[in-house]
């Protein structure tokens, strides 16, 4: 993946924001993108979560 520099997500639900926790992790920029406000922010939450989560185990250096 160091050849990519963006990524965008289309939809924030469990599995777009788990695609966008993955990619942040590996890529520059990662756009996400929902329709719904409400679902953009549940997913910023749970993007937070799986990188903390993710950086207390040593996986990511983030």
């Amino acid at each position: 993946m160091e050849d990519i520099k963006r990524v965008a997500c289309i939809g924030g639900g469990t599995i777009g924001s788990s695609w966008a926790a993955l990619f942040s992790a590996n890529v520059q920029k990662v756009y996400l993108y929902d329709l719904k406000e409400e679902i953009l922010d549940s997913a910023l939450n749970n993007l937070s979560a799986q990188l903390s989560f993710l950086s207390s185990k040593g996986l990511i250096n983030k």
